[in-house]
Parts: structure tokens; sequence; C-alpha cells
């Protein structure tokens, strides 16, 4: 696949999955309320942003890294063997950056539904 295709393909895919996966299914669940469970909640909404963010380079690194391999990161189009940036450390940096935004949302609306979709959601992954 050409590059500026798989690029094309690759945004597109991680919008689309992020989006549903990350946002419009908690909303859907009734999720997405901002709660301040405790005093100080403050310092954990911030904490919340910033591992969103930082769980968004993982994403973002690991589709730029498919990109390059020629290839995307749709199982119809997968790319050759990637063991270049996050793969060097972690099997599957894409799943990391995902539960490390989803507890980052945790952290920033203080919902314990989405809590509990965070904690499924991991442990589905590694059964």
């Amino acid at each position: 696949m050409r590059k500026p295709a798989a690029a094309a393909v690759s945004v597109a895919w991680g919008v689309a999955l992020g989006a549903a996966f990350g946002c419009l299914l908690p909303y859907l669940l009734g999720y997405w309320h901002f709660h301040r469970p405790l005093p100080y909640w403050a310092v954990a909404q911030v904490a919340g942003a910033l591992l969103i963010c930082a769980g968004l380079v993982p994403i973002a690194w690991s589709f730029a890294d498919f990109t390059r391999a020629d290839g995307t990161p749709v199982p119809v189009a997968p790319p050759r063997l990637v063991v270049s940036g996050f793969y060097r450390y972690v099997r599957n940096p894409i799943y990391v950056g995902f539960v490390a935004t989803l507890t980052g949302e945790v952290l920033l609306t203080g919902s314990p539904g989405l809590l509990e979709y965070t904690r499924s959601s991991s442990t589905t992954q590694s059964a």
C-alpha cells in the first residue's frame, strides 16, 4: 500500500475506533458525567488530562510506525513486522495507550461506571 493511502487509512481507522470505544460507547452507556467524589478532585482531573495526552502518544506513534512499514493497523492491510518505536518495549502499545487514555478519562470525570468500563476493557484483552 502506498504511504499516503496507508496514512489516510490509519488516521481514519484510529479516529473511528478511538471515537467509538473511547468516547461514544462510554457516552451511550451514561458514563460521561463529571463527578467530584473527593475533596481536591481537581488535582486528579489535571492528572487525568495529562494521562489522556500521554496515552495518545504511543497510539499515534504506532500508527506512524505502521505507515513507515508500508501498512496500516487495519487487520486487512497489515504491515510487515514492526519492531521499532514503542514496539521495541511493549507488545501492543496501541492497547497500552488506549488503557492509559481510558484511565485518564476516569480521573477526569470521576465516574465509577467509566472505571468499571476501563477495568473490563483491560481484563478482556489479557484473557
